[in-house]
């Protein structure tokens, strides 16, 4: 599952990584996205349900992650992980639940 966040507020859920439309809108209608700016940019939070997103909770549950960013003044991906796209996830990180 992929989320796109921009800093106007807006997020959208898309199929890029492969996602069916149904799992993707199921996505998108549960996360809340937020966004604030100061003088030094704009930082986002992002609330997403293990549940929407098909994820079956449990301590040491490990699940492939990666975040990106788009520096528009120097024309950068910047990602986490570089992974080429952002949604391979067999060459990006892990999140490890606790």
């Amino acid at each position: 599952l992929v989320l796109h966040g921009y800093s106007a507020g807006r997020f959208e859920s898309v199929r890029e990584g492969g996602a069916s439309l149904q799992a993707a809108s199921a996505l998108e209608a549960s996360v809340r996205y937020s966004v604030s700016e100061d003088r030094a940019g704009w930082k986002a939070q992002w609330v997403i349900p293990f549940e929407a997103a098909g994820i079956r909770y449990a301590p040491g549950l490990k699940l492939p992650f990666n975040a990106c960013i788009r520096r528009t003044e120097s024309s950068e991906w910047i990602q986490w992980v570089p992974s080429g796209a952002t949604w391979q996830l067999d060459q990006a990180g892990d999140l490890a639940l606790q």
